[in-house]
């Protein structure tokens, strides 16, 4: 990642009951106040290759010196700028945490007295972003044992390079600390301005409020229009509005419009209604030019060889999927190397030592690089591939439908709405009467866990990182076929005191038989005739005969064969042709393997429901506690529910 210097802002703590009061941390007789410098919040940041986006700053990723500035404002430009220092610098769990020592000088000793009486509240820190994972919108990643949605830019590395005060703050996460044990942090979000076009070699970002006024030698001034801004600047006598004109003179050079802060000035609007502008006039341009779809760019040296392992570890089980020829770079020459070796490769990637005996190098792995993300990766694909290849037949058929949580919802049934009236010419329409048989659905979740250890590292063990997680995706969509398929088996009773399948709902033939034209015909005839609850004719046509394995063959002979004659006459054809899809049905042999169904088509007669519309599995990762390795945890959240009982009809069947 380049070496680019992001801010952003914090706070100290605010003044109780509306008086101005110092943070409690402050100590008057070391000059030090105790914050917390930066959290894991969730804060938008300016991206110029995707505009403003959200960004994660994982703690564990944070690297700081033993001290490091406390500026004024992020004046970087001159020693004079310097108020002090930031040291003992640590993490506190999702807080990283700093001390701040004001030197005495009197500059110094000013920023210090305002932060004693309560008046400078705020701070902003100042880093840089040493490798990052981008996660477009739609799509979920595991980054350091930790699942993450997109659109979002969690930053695994960052080092931070200085701290500023300064007048106007974001953040209302990081504050100064009160007491000995890190504050209640409540969620916020931080805007940050674009880079500075005319960074020095560290790339400074700023935001509004954090940009500091151009000292004498500022390469800010040094342009034509900057004269010609700071000429305009210079022209009121009161200092603080000096100094004010002075920085909306920064802002305008520094994002590639002194035009803007000159008329600004000589409007005499206020700094903070000009940073306003000025962010809503930077966050349309962005927009203008933002591609219409996110994609990953500038991908790092981390992130290729993450891609890469992946698919090699694929490739050696067999499940990838696609041709060597489109595997991620590096890929083919990463194939040959075992799990032990692939996360001793990951430790030199991090940077991290990779020596030491098999077992502790997989655990420092384990908890230092990447190689929990990279079998996370792996696992993953393999479950949705075992979902893919679970050959589960309810599909087929079924409708769906989509629930927003796990609450109770009302399906629509057919005769929900009434028949359309007639609208004479000049009429007046008038509004349907909706009944109120609506089907109750809810959603439930199923999953189950499993763990790759170290010890299924030093064994190569394959199996643990493809196998069974494929296998669990195959339960996965079992486990909604069974769901699917009870409805049919158990025949319990519905909303109205029938059973499913009942004389009451005339959809149940009056004795069982074998799949014949005769038999058949009379289911079509059955679901033909339903009538809504006004007494019209629903006209529903079967589209799926569903039967037990053991009755396939009279199931295809039914629907694919061309005449049914008989000796006497040999050519009668067989109005039932491919009229209807067969489904055979296993689960349906493990209760009677006689009795066979007719289902109209999808959304008239069973329908399963979906969390949010999410048909796969999802899987979550976390560093094992009870054993040495990754847990991994698969889950659905599905549920079934009969949409309507006219689109169904059975047949008990009978022994041949």
């Amino acid at each position: 990642m380049p070496d680019n210097l992001t801010t952003r802002a914090a706070r100290f703590a605010p003044a109780v009951d509306g008086a101005r009061k110092a943070p409690e941390s402050l100590d008057e007789p070391a000059r030090t106040v105790v914050f917390a410098l930066a959290t894991e919040t969730p804060a938008r940041v300016w991206d110029w290759e995707r505009g403003i986006i959200e960004e994660v700053l994982l703690m564990s990723g944070a690297e700081f010196p033993a001290q490091v500035p406390l500026l004024d404002a992020h004046s970087r430009y001159s020693v004079e700028n310097q108020l002090g220092s930031l040291r003992t610098l640590h993490v506190e769990g999702a807080a990283l945490c700093a001390t701040a020592h004001f030197s005495s000088v009197p500059r110094a000793e000013e920023a210090f007295a305002k932060v004693r009486e309560g008046h400078l509240t705020d701070i902003s820190v100042g880093y840089s972003v040493e490798d990052a994972v981008w996660i477009p919108e739609g799509e979920t990643a595991f980054v350091d044992g930790r699942t993450f949605s997109g659109p979002l830019r969690v930053v695994r590395k960052w080092r931070v390079k200085e701290g500023s005060l300064t007048p106007i703050g974001a953040d209302e996460q990081a504050k100064a600390r009160s007491t000995a044990q890190p504050e209640t942090l409540n969620q916020t979000e931080a805007v940050k301005m674009p880079e500075d076009k005319t960074k020095g070699p560290e790339g400074v970002r700023t935001e509004p409020g954090n940009t500091p006024a151009p000292a004498a030698n500022d390469p800010a001034n040094n342009t034509a229009a900057g004269k010609r801004a700071a000429a305009s600047a210079t022209a009121p006598d009161d200092a603080e509005t000096r100094a004010a004109c002075a920085e909306m003179v920064s802002l305008g050079v520094r994002h590639g419009c002194p035009e803007f802060a000159e008329e600004a000035i000589r409007s005499g609007m206020g700094l903070d209604q000009f940073r306003a502008k000025l962010l809503d006039r930077i966050s349309s341009a962005a927009e203008s030019v933002a591609p219409k779809h996110s994609v990953a760019v500038g991908e790092g040296t981390a992130e290729k060889f993450q891609r890469a392992a992946t698919d090699a570890l694929l490739m050696r089980s067999a499940m990838t999927g696609k041709p060597d020829d489109q595997a991620a770079p590096g890929a083919l020459e990463l194939r040959g190397y075992t799990l032990k070796e692939i996360a001793r490769e990951c430790l030199r990637q991090s940077g991290k030592t990779a020596s030491g005996d098999a077992m502790t190098m997989i655990g420092r792995a384990f908890t230092t690089s990447d190689f929990p993300a990279i079998l996370a990766d792996v696992a993953h694909k393999a479950i949705l591939r075992g979902a893919e290849e679970a050959n589960e037949t309810f599909s087929v058929w079924v409708g769906e439908a989509n629930a927003s949580d796990f609450k109770t919802h009302t399906g629509v049934a057919l005769d929900s709405f009434s028949s359309l009236d007639l609208v004479p010419e000049g009429g007046e329409y008038k509004y349907g009467q909706t009944s109120d048989r609506g089907v109750p659905y809810s959603v439930a979740t199923y999953g189950k866990l499993f763990a790759i250890t170290r010890q299924a590292i030093v064994n190569d063990d394959l199996n643990a990182l493809t196998t069974i997680p494929a296998l669990m995706g195959r339960a996965a969509m079992r486990t909604v076929g069974n769901i699917v398929y009870d409805l049919l088996i158990k025949n319990e009773a519905l909303a109205d005191g029938n059973a499913l399948f009942s004389t009451a709902h005339k959809n149940l033939a009056g004795s069982g038989d074998t799949v014949t034209v005769a038999t058949f015909g009379a289911g079509v005839t059955a679901m033909g005739t339903h009538r809504d609850g006004n007494g019209a004719i629903l006209n529903l046509r079967p589209a799926y005969l569903i039967v037990p394995i053991a009755l396939q063959a009279q199931a295809f002979q039914l629907l694919h064969g061309q005449v049914i004659g008989t000796q006497a006459q040999p050519n009668v054809p067989n109005p039932w042709a491919n009229s209807v899809t067969p489904v055979p049905e296993g689960r349906l042999d493990g209760h009677t393997a006689l009795a066979w169904y007719i289902a109209a088509s999808k959304g008239f007669s069973i329908d399963v429901a979906w969390l949010h519309g999410n048909k796969v599995p999802r899987v979550e990762q976390r560093q094992g506690w009870s054993i040495d390795g990754a847990e991994y945890k698969v889950g659905i959240d599905a549920g079934a529910f009969v949409a309507d009982w006219r689109g169904l009809y059975k047949n008990p069947g009978k022994a041949a």
